[in-house]
């Protein structure tokens, strides 16, 4: 098995002030199969969904303190959200740093 290297796509990351409510929910770049994940806050756990739509009108549950991904506080993961057409949304336990939201390929 080959590993990929995580490659950025061109546009830059997305970032969204950890809250204590659901974000609005955003549009992924289509051809983004990756996502790194980086959470600032020093004490706050963020929490990400991606969801797969067939229009960026379409309604998406809002993710929530148990239904999200966790990502601890000062840490970084990266994890698979798959080709086509998504949108997600961020939550965290504090109001408190960032999720940055960096769309790639690979591993």
């Amino acid at each position: 098995m080959s590993v990929k290297p995580f490659q950025a796509k061109p546009g830059g990351s997305i970032t969204v002030a950890n809250g204590t409510s659901a974000s609005a929910a955003a549009s992924l770049d289509e051809g983004c199969e990756t996502v790194g994940l980086t959470n600032t806050s020093a004490t706050a756990i963020a929490y990400f969904r991606c969801d797969s739509v067939v229009t960026d009108a379409q309604a998406v549950p809002a993710v929530t303190v148990a239904t999200g991904l966790p990502i601890l506080p000062m840490n970084q993961i990266r994890v698979t959200v798959g080709l086509g057409k998504k949108l997600f949304t961020a939550i965290a336990s504090a109001a408190d740093g960032n999720l940055i939201i960096t769309p790639g390929q690979g591993d």
